[in-house]
């Protein structure tokens, strides 16, 4: 995959095949613009899923 484009920092986040991105742990408040010229893109992980071991599936899908 050509990286051009893609500003140093984040180049180690987008996978080989350009296919997926992540933006976990990056302390973004907003997708930044180049992402848009990634034509190959299929996946964007822009969150870390946190799971708490004392906490059951039914739990975790509560709603409060």
């Amino acid at each position: 995959m050509d990286r051009l484009g893609i500003p140093q920092e984040f180049r180690g986040q987008v996978s080989d095949d350009g296919k997926r991105l992540t933006l976990t742990k990056m302390q973004l408040t907003a997708v930044p613009d180049w992402v848009g010229n990634l034509a190959t893109l299929t996946t964007l992980d822009l969150c870390e899923i946190v799971v708490d071991p004392d906490i059951t599936a039914a739990q975790a899908h509560e709603v409060t």
